[in-house]
C-alpha cells in the first residue's frame, strides 16, 4: 500500500504539479481506488491508508493541511492545537463521497508541527498493559518542548521502550516534528 501511495503521490505532485493538500488527497484517493479496482462490483479489496499532508508557503509563512484519519498536532506557546483530519481513509470506505477539508494557518516562530502514525498511541504497555493513548502522547510532546529536536527523538524513543517493556511492538511507529 505504501509503494502504491508514494508512486501516486509522486505523479500527483511532481508530474501534475498539484500543490493543494485537499486536491492531492482527492486525486490520491481516486488513483488508489483505481489501482486496487475498488470501484468494481466484484472487488474484494478493502485496503486503505491514513495520511496527514501539508504544504508550506514560505512567502506567506503559512502551512496548509489536509488529512485522512491522521491529524496534525501543533505545539504553540505551551499549548497543543490539534488540526483534525477527515474521518475517512484514502482508498476503500464504503460508499461515502469524500471531501477533504483544507486548513491554513499562519506559522509563528518556535511553532512545532508533529506528524505521527497511530502506532505510538496504540502501543500496549505500562503496568496494566493498556494502550499509551493520544492524551498521554500529547502530554509527552508538551513535556519535551524545552528539548532540542534531536533530544526529543531520544526522549520519545526512551519513553516508548520504557512503556512497552516486554510487550511486542504492535504497529508501525513514526513521529516526525518540524520546528519553525
Amino acid at each position: 500500500m505504501s509503494m502504491i501511495g508514494i508512486n501516486n503521490l509522486n505523479q500527483i505532485v511532481l508530474e501534475n504539479k498539484t500543490t493543494e493538500p485537499d486536491t492531492i488527497l482527492k486525486e490520491l484517493n481516486n488513483s488508489i481506488k483505481k489501482a486496487l479496482k475498488q470501484d468494481d462490483k466484484d472487488s474484494e479489496s478493502k485496503d486503505g491508508m491514513d495520511i496527514a499532508l501539508t504544504c508550506i508557503d514560505y512567502e506567506t509563512n503559512t502551512l496548509t493541511y489536509s488529512g485522512a484519519f491522521r491529524p496534525l498536532l501543533l505545539v504553540r506557546e505551551g499549548n497543543i492545537i490539534e488540526l483534525e483530519a477527515n474521518r475517512y481513509p484514502i482508498g476503500f470506505y464504503a460508499d461515502v463521497e469524500k471531501k477533504f477539508v483544507t486548513q491554513t494557518i499562519p506559522m509563528q516562530q518556535n511553532d512545532v508541527f508533529y506528524y505521527f502514525t497511530d502506532g505510538y498511541c496504540d502501543q500496549f504497555g505500562g503496568e496494566r498493559k493498556k494502550k499509551f493513548n493520544r492524551k498521554q502522547f500529547k502530554e509527552l510532546l508538551l513535556a519535551a518542548q524545552t528539548m532540542e529536536m534531536e533530544e526529543q527523538e531520544a526522549y520519545l524513543q526512551y519513553v516508548l521502550l520504557n512503556w512497552r517493556q516486554e510487550e511486542p511492538q504492535v504497529d508501525d511507529i513514526l513521529v516526525m516534528g518540524i520546528k519553525v
